[in-house]
C-alpha cells in the first residue's frame, strides 16, 4: 500500500563559492513541517534562502542535498536566481520507481548519471557522508550560467504526496563558482615594505609548546601573544601539547601557523587571544595575516576579531574561503577539507592603525551540542607596516635685500632655518633642539619661529638686540619643540653687518 508522507525539514544550508576566495553560509534556525497545505498540488513550498553577497557572475552552479526520507520520490526541488531564473532539479516521482530512500547527492551538470537513474536508482543510506554521490538534475543548472551571484538564491522544496511518513532534509549547500571573486586587500605601507613576521619550528619564532603567553620581535617591532577564556579545553595533537607551532595546515613549502587543538564541551565555551602590536598607543600601520583548517565537520569553528588602536575600535576586513564563509562580521567553518589545504585558510587584514588585537576562537550555531575536538592554525603569514616616525630635516639660507647688501656695513640679513618632516609620520615630531652660532661678523638683532607648536628660545638665553658676535657671544639655541607632521617650521634670525 503506497502510504501519505509529508517531510520534515531540518535544514542546515550553505552557500559557498567555488575558488580561493569566496564562500557564505546561511543556517535556518529552526526545522520546518509539511503538511498537506505545503503540497505541491496547491503550488506552495517550504524555502531556504541563501544570500550571496559575490560582485560576480555565475560561471557554475551545483546544489548538495541530505534527505532522510523512505520514499524520495515524492521530493520536488527548485532553485531560483536572484535573476528570477527558476531550474526544477528534482522532478517529483511518486509511483513504484520513486520508492528509494534517501537523498545524499551532489547535483552537479557534470556528474556521469541522471538523479535516480542508472547507478543512482538505488537505495542510500541515512548516514555517512553529507554528499556520497555526484548527479545530473533533471533539468541543466547551467540555465544560471552568465547571471550575477549577488542576491538571494531560494531552494523551493515540496511534497508531490503529503500525508503520513515523515521525511527529514537535514543538509543544503550551494555551490557557486563566479567568474570573479573578491581576494585579500593587498597590504601597503606608506613608507617601505611590510615586515614579515613567519612562525618557525624551533628557535626564536617558535612557541614553546603548551605555554599561554610567549613575546617575539618582528625586526624591530615587538608583538605579544596571550591566551585566555576557556584555556582548559586545550589538549595535544599528535602527542605534543597545543599551542604549538606546526606546518600541519600549511601548504607544501609554506610558512608554520600557531596550531590550537581544542575540545569544547559545548557552544558557549571559547578561548581569546590578544595580541599586542608595537607600542601602546602607537602600535603599527597595517597587518595582515591567514587563518588556516577553519571549516566544520562536528564542530563549526567560530572566529571573530577585533582591533583598536589606544582603546578605539578599529575594524578588520575578513577575506573567506570555499570552506568558510563571513557571518555578522564573523568567520564561520562551512564544509570539510583536509588538512593543509587552502580552501579552509582565511585572510584577516587591518589597513587602519591597531596597536592591539583580538581573536575570539569557538563554535557556531551549526556545531553539535558536545562538538569534537577542533584544530586550527593561527596568525600565518604575519605582515606588519611599521609606522613611520618623525624624519626631521633641516636647510639654512641667508637673505638679504640686495646681494651688495651682505657686504655693507649697518644692512640686516637674514637667517632662515626650514625644518622639514615626514608628512607619513605617526605624529608631531615632539623635543626639537635646534642650534645656531653666528659668525663675528655680524651683530644680533632679533629671533622668531613659525609654524611650531611648542617649544622656545633659551639655555643659554637669546643674545641681547645688538650684541657683538664676536667670540662666540651669539647662539641662538630653540629647545622642546614640536612640529605637526603636516607643517614646515622655520626659525628666522636677523642679524647686522658690522
Amino acid at each position: 500500500m503506497r502510504h501519505a508522507i509529508s517531510i520534515l525539514i531540518a535544514l542546515f544550508g550553505s552557500v559557498i563559492g567555488g575558488s580561493t576566495a569566496f564562500a557564505q553560509h546561511v543556517l535556518n534556525p529552526a526545522d520546518v513541517t509539511l503538511t498537506a497545505i505545503n503540497s505541491c498540488a496547491n503550488g506552495t513550498f517550504v524555502e531556504q534562502d541563501f544570500e550571496v553577497t559575490n560582485p560576480g557572475t555565475v560561471a557554475d552552479v551545483d546544489l548538495g542535498l541530505r534527505a532522510i526520507h523512505p520514499w524520495r520520490g515524492d521530493i520536488r526541488a527548485r532553485l531560483v536566481s536572484p535573476a528570477g531564473t527558476i531550474v526544477e532539479l528534482i522532478t517529483p516521482d511518486t509511483g513504484a520507481t520513486g520508492n528509494l530512500d534517501n537523498y545524499r547527492i551532489t547535483l552537479d551538470d557534470e556528474a556521469p548519471i541522471v538523479v535516480n537513474e542508472g547507478a543512482h536508482n538505488a537505495n542510500q543510506p541515512a548516514n555517512g557522508d553529507r554528499y556520497e554521490v555526484s548527479v545530473r538534475p533533471d533539468n541543466p543548472l547551467s540555465a544560471f550560467d552568465g547571471e550575477p551571484a549577488n542576491g538571494t538564491w531560494t531552494l523551493e522544496l515540496c511534497d508531490a504526496f503529503p500525508g503520513a511518513d515523515d521525511g527529514e532534509v537535514t543538509d543544503t549547500t550551494l555551490f557557486i563558482t563566479p567568474t570573479q571573486l573578491p581576494q585579500p586587500p593587498v597590504l601597503s605601507c606608506s613608507v617601505g615594505a611590510p615586515v614579515d613576521f613567519d612562525w618557525a619550528l624551533t628557535g626564536p619564532n617558535s612557541w614553546a609548546a603548551g605555554s599561554l603567553v610567549n613575546g617575539y620581535t618582528a625586526d624591530t617591532i615587538p608583538l605579544s601573544f596571550a591566551f585566555s577564556g576557556d584555556t582548559n579545553r586545550l589538549i595535544a595533537r599528535n602527542g605534543t601539547p597545543t599551542p604549538v607551532t606546526s606546518a600541519e595546515f600549511s601548504p607544501p613549502g609554506g610558512n608554520p601557523s600557531l596550531s590550537t587543538n581544542a575540545d569544547f564541551l559545548n557552544l558557549s565555551e571559547f578561548m581569546t587571544i590578544t595580541v599586542n602590536l608595537g607600542t601602546a598607543g602607537l602600535g603599527v600601520e597595517a597587518a595582515q595575516f591567514s587563518l588556516q583548517d577553519v571549516d566544520r565537520n562536528g564542530w563549526q569553528d567560530r572566529i571573530s576579531v577585533t582591533g583598536s588602536l589606544d582603546g578605539s575600535a578599529v575594524s578588520a576586513t575578513l577575506t573567506p574561503n570555499l570552506a568558510n564563509s563571513v557571518v555578522n562580521g564573523e568567520l564561520l567553518g562551512t564544509d570539510t577539507v583536509a588538512s593543509g589545504e587552502t580552501a579552509a585558510n582565511a585572510v584577516v587584514t587591518f589597513d587602519q592603525p591597531i596597536d592591539q588585537l583580538v581573536l575570539t576562537y569557538g563554535n557556531g550555531p551549526g556545531a553539535d551540542a558536545n562538538p569534537p575536538g577542533q584544530i586550527m592554525g593561527l596568525f600565518a603569514d604575519m605582515q606588519l607596516c611599521p609606522r613611520p616616525l618623525p624624519a626631521l630635516s633641516a636647510v639654512k639660507s641667508v637673505e638679504a635685500a640686495t646681494v651688495d647688501a651682505l657686504m655693507t656695513p649697518g644692512a640686516e640679513v637674514t637667517y632662515r632655518i626650514t625644518v622639514s618632516h615626514n608628512p607619513d609620520s605617526v605624529g608631531p615630531a615632539t623635543n626639537v633642539d635646534i642650534q645656531d652660532v653666528l659668525p663675528p661678523t655680524l651683530r644680533f638683532v632679533s629671533a622668531t619661529t613659525a609654524g611650531f607648536t611648542a617649544g622656545s628660545f633659551g639655555n643659554p638665553a637669546l643674545p641681547a638686540s645688538d650684541t657683538d658676535c664676536v667670540s662666540g657671544a651669539c647662539i641662538v639655541n630653540f629647545e622642546d619643540g614640536t612640529l605637526p607632521n603636516t607643517v614646515t617650521g622655520e626659525i628666522l634670525i636677523t642679524a647686522q653687518i658690522k
